[in-house]
């Protein structure tokens, strides 16, 4: 009897001993203590070394917790030529994609206000702007915040170079808003324009406009008397690029016309604020600027495309990193590349912003403090996923993927021929998934083995990420997401004619066949007139099929050509005059290849036999016509912009 009183009572002083250590290691990681001497040394050593080695001529940064700075401090120049040091208090720099966070913020000012709500139509809140949607499904301004609105989105004329240029926001989204190409709320894709959409529908909602409002409301109120968006600001740091040895000013400058989702300009110490009031219950120097609530629905994980994958919380991307959950959002445009990152567990906020945008790190910089400071922790995925009614044989996987984020209805959609951002899925000779990474215009290819965790869970074993498809409610299509950007968008199964193989095969016949028709018709015509002038041989007159073939074959090969250098960077400025009359080519093109199919006809039917030309002239109007559907694909027949 005393021995199960003793075991009793000995059980009961290592459940409390137990207790009190778990209750010990909970308020150690809630109460985390970061030396800040300690931490100004590691932050300074990283940045000297990475900035010199990675060629950034200046940087910012601020590391708050709770309502203290941890950390303000600038490294480098902002302007090189002077030698004007950065300052995290008065360098002004371009914050990029960071903006849109303050846009969800004030729609959720007004959704407190009970002017907007996250279910309604859109629609219904726009005064001029309409929508385009085939489908059944309104947009919601869920939708646009988390990224699920289905609208096609642009890199054409995101810019203007001069600021009397800059249409009001509806103006610009009454001619340039693209329609819906996907179901609204099906998956998640990045999309500058719905965030854009979702300012204007501030401005309709308030009859501000929005610039007006988030300063008035947001910037103001938090102090960040720095932060605008007036790129004429004296204190705004030049950006760059490094090429030869040294740095060069970065060659592009303007105005951005979707300026909501990128535009703001801000300091280190101004975006400390924000984080300050984003980690304190929308509170910042006793100022509320938002309730606990509406904090917490934007921090709150709103959309993903599968639960043991991360997604989207309102604007801010959620991610994970060493097990824990990150609020993040980065940002880059014009040279300048930022990193806002929120970790709520410690109440820890980490801004990072540099002048020269050809490297990641602002992002690893992030990363690398959280490496230093923060303890480990157990997983907060979920181990397993949701089982599906529908399970898929493996060889319904195989195929290539293309992130959708690619524009789909102008022809910015070019850009990523022949390869862009693509993964091709396929089983090697044991029987195993296999998956390819593809990278821009050559196979820069990465291979990964998957192994297959659920139904349509895979688990990549070169670099532990997990791997998920999902075939679409609506149609046979299956997308796949994959852990590192479940939070950025998703990719699409391509059908056999728009994978890279089959558009780099039929680009490559066209070609060499247009090639080849215009060297054969030169080498001839040179021969006949040889001929004539030393043989004194009459020429006979060219059939004028033979004419129209070789002047579409140079119409078709040279658009291309001159597409190369024409497109290259210069649509973020709009479609230039020149590109405009280029894209005349292609009707001319078609135009040409139905007078030689017509020709063609006609010369067949009264009797006329051309022989092995009249194999030619079939083979020559079967590739110009293939050629043009393959410009079609494209978008480049017509004037898609």
């Amino acid at each position: 009897m005393k021995s199960k009183v003793l075991l009793i009572f000995s059980l009961v002083l290592i459940m409390q001993f137990s207790i009190s250590v778990q209750g010990k290691t909970i308020s150690q990681q809630e109460d985390l203590k970061i030396d800040q001497k300690e931490l100004e040394e590691y932050v300074t050593q990283l940045f000297e070394e990475e900035m010199d080695s990675q060629h950034i001529p200046g940087a910012a940064i601020i590391i708050t917790q709770g309502k203290e700075v941890l950390l303000s401090k600038g490294f480098g120049y902002s302007d090189v030529a002077t030698k004007e040091k950065v300052s995290p208090e008065s360098t002004v720099f371009r914050i990029g994609s960071v903006s849109k966070v303050f846009v969800a913020d004030s729609v959720m000012q007004l959704t407190e206000k009970n002017k907007i709500d996250f279910d309604e139509d859109i629609s219904s809140y726009l005064k001029t702007i309409e929508i385009s949607n085939p489908f059944n499904n309104p947009i919601t301004m869920h939708q646009l915040l988390t990224h699920t609105s289905g609208l096609d989105d642009q890199r054409i004329g995101d810019l203007s170079i001069d600021r009397k240029e800059i249409e009001p926001l509806s103006e610009f989204l009454e001619s340039n808003l693209l329609p819906v190409v996907r179901q609204p709320g099906e998956v998640i894709q990045y999309n500058s324009y719905g965030i854009a959409l979702a300012a204007a529908v501030i401005e309709d909602v308030t009859n501000q406009k929005y610039s007006m409002y988030v300063e008035e409301n947001i910037f103001q109120p938090l102090g960040m008397m720095n932060t605008s968006m007036l790129p004429e600001v004296e204190s705004l740091s030049r950006s760059y690029q490094y090429s030869d040895g040294q740095y060069k000013l970065y060659p592009s400058f303007g105005y951005f016309n979707i300026y909501p989702a990128g535009g703001v300009l801000s300091t280190a110490s101004d975006m400390g604020k924000y984080m300050i009031a984003h980690l304190n219950d929308g509170e910042y120097n006793n100022v509320q600027i938002l309730s606990k609530q509406s904090i917490k629905k934007i921090h709150n994980q709103q959309e993903t495309f599968d639960p043991v994958l991360t997604g989207m919380g309102y604007t801010y991307w959620i991610r994970e990193y060493n097990n824990y959950k990150l609020l993040e959002h980065g940002g880059y445009g014009l040279g300048y590349l930022t990193d806002l990152c929120l970790i709520p567990e410690y109440n820890l906020g980490i801004f990072v912003t540099i002048n020269q945008g050809d490297n990641n790190f602002p992002e690893e910089a992030v990363r690398a403090i959280i490496d230093e400071f923060l303890p480990k922790k157990k997983s907060l995925i979920n181990d397993k996923n949701i089982e599906t009614e529908t399970w898929l044989d493996i060889e319904d996987f195989i195929g290539y993927y293309r992130f959708l984020e690619m524009t789909q209805t102008t022809f910015d959609k070019c850009s990523v021929f022949p390869y862009g951002q693509d993964y091709r899925v396929k089983i090697n000779q044991n029987g195993q998934m296999i998956l390819e990474e593809k990278g821009y215009y050559f196979p820069d290819q990465k291979t990964y083995t998957l192994e297959r965790i659920e139904n349509m869970v895979f688990k990549n074993l070169e670099d532990n990420q997990t791997i998920v498809f999902r075939k679409s409610e609506d149609s046979p299509t299956i997308f796949m997401a994959e852990s590192n950007t479940s939070h950025h968008g998703t990719y699409v199964q391509l059908k056999w004619y728009e994978t890279p193989l089959f558009q780099l095969s039929l680009f490559i016949v066209c070609m060499t066949f247009f090639i080849i028709v215009m060297i054969t018709f030169l080498i001839m015509k040179l021969y006949s007139i040889i001929r004539s002038k030393y043989k004194k041989i009459s020429i006979k007159p060219y059939n004028k099929l033979i004419y129209i073939s070789v002047l579409t074959s140079a119409l078709n090969a040279g658009f291309i050509i001159t597409s190369l250098y024409t497109f290259n960077g210069r649509l973020q400025y709009g479609v230039p005059i020149d590109v405009k009359a280029l894209l005349m080519v292609p009707f001319i093109s078609l135009s040409l290849i139905i007078v030689m199919l017509i020709t063609w006809i006609k010369d067949i039917r009264t009797g006329m036999k051309y022989g092995i030309r009249n194999a030619y002239y079939l083979v020559s109007i079967l590739i110009s016509l293939a050629y043009i559907w393959f410009l079609n694909y494209w978008n480049l027949l017509g004037f898609r912009y």
